[in-house]
């Protein structure tokens, strides 16, 4: 019998929260070396964490999604919706973000979003390669 789509969905998702896990730890036992580096590490780190935050948001969404739909085409339904509203978010923060001429007192934020919307869409990505 073949898996369906929703199960290997729910499979793979499970690699990606592990490796989510693990890419926070490792990055919470260099928190030392990184604070008492130079400010660019602090950055790095920054954007690190909103990308992988953006993941966790996604992989806790689509679990989510497979608790709340037990049907299959409703699942599926929901699945896609999410990923377009995802890539919408995207291509709104890259465009806010390239339209920039200079940074602003919320420059902070929109490299998060812009990172955090990065990190959703590469789940995505990754369940489609697959699937």
């Amino acid at each position: 019998m073949t898996q369906s789509k929703k199960d290997a969905i729910h499979s793979q998702l499970y690699d990606i929260y592990d490796e989510i896990k693990a890419q926070l730890t490792e990055l919470n036992q260099e928190k030392a070396l990184v604070i008492n580096g130079p400010d660019t590490k602090l950055i790095k780190r920054g954007i690190e964490i909103s990308y992988l935050q953006g993941q966790k948001r996604a992989t806790d969404h689509i679990f989510n999604l497979i608790e709340q739909h037990p049907d299959e085409s409703e699942f599926l339904s929901s699945y896609k919706s999410t990923e377009q509203m995802v890539k919408e978010q995207l291509d709104s923060n890259k465009k806010y973000f390239s339209n920039m001429s200079e940074p602003n007192d919320d420059f902070e934020q929109v490299i998060s979003k812009y990172y955090h919307a990065l990190g959703q869409q590469f789940v995505f990505e990754q369940m489609n390669k697959t699937n």
